[in-house]
């Protein structure tokens, strides 16, 4: 909570310890687990506002009932942003939050951390300079 904190986010809700009861006025609401914590994220949203989401699609009819936007945000591997991301990162602009590095002989525990899905930012698989492939690959977030 601390790194959404970080981020700039004026209000940041525990999913597993805290409900939205008495949160309202709200411009976004990131969903990042979906089921009831989504249901609920409706009501919470000024008219105009915006849910977004990287679970399932949110539901159209719902988001015009509440007079709010729904999207659902979903990344595609396109070369030619990442090399732009990678020239970002690597002059410094952007800086990836790294929550932990393995080596690739330990790819199946990098998965199992991802899939506890209490990571935040980057997991990243270091390959060996002796393979002959060179540097990091992401593994996911």
């Amino acid at each position: 909570m601390g790194f959404a904190r970080e981020l700039g986010a004026d209000v940041v809700i525990d999913y597993e310890t805290q409900n939205l009861s008495g949160v309202t006025g709200v411009d976004v609401v990131l969903d990042l687990v979906g089921g009831a914590a989504r249901a609920a994220s409706w009501a919470v949203l000024v008219p105009g506002g915006v849910l977004v989401t990287t679970r399932d699609a949110p539901s159209q009819e719902e988001a015009r009932a509440h007079d709010v936007r729904a999207l659902r945000f979903t990344v595609e591997a396109d070369g030619a942003e990442l090399a732009e991301i990678a020239g970002l990162v690597a002059a410094g602009t952007v800086t990836p939050h790294i929550s932990a590095t393995h080596p690739l002989e330990q790819a199946a525990a990098a998965l199992t951390d991802i899939e506890s899905g209490h990571t935040v930012g980057k997991v990243v698989l270091e390959v060996d300079s002796g393979s002959t492939d060179s540097g990091s690959t992401e593994l996911g977030s």
